[in-house]
């Protein structure tokens, strides 16, 4: 048997290795305005440290009721899931979750 002598062919067509330039393919984008700045999508030019204040500072709502709420979700949260909901469904009873789902049908902007 004789061995033909393999010759590497270096890839081409669109979407190959060598066709991006250094630019390209460190961008992923033709683009040549691509930054960081533009990456940020749009929420300025400020530190996280500084958005989080600017929301602080905007922020009037009273600790305590936010607190009264997530207890509150966590209480509905753990009762879904719980046994006796999932009897009461299947048996057809009226349940909390469900009038909590009618009032927001009735009024969605609460």
């Amino acid at each position: 048997m004789t061995e033909e002598p393999f010759e590497y062919q270096e890839p081409s067509g669109k979407g190959m290795t060598g066709d991006l330039s250094e630019g390209e393919a460190s961008t992923g984008s033709v683009s040549k305005n691509w930054t960081k700045k533009t990456a940020d999508f749009g929420f300025g030019s400020g530190s996280k440290k500084k958005l989080i204040d600017q929301f602080k500072e905007e922020a009037t709502i009273d600790p305590q009721a936010v607190k009264k709420v997530i207890k509150e979700y966590k209480r509905l949260k753990k009762y879904s899931k719980s046994n006796l909901f999932m009897i009461q469904k299947l048996s057809g009873q009226h349940t909390v979750i469900d009038d909590l789902v009618e009032e927001y049908k009735e009024n969605p902007n609460l």
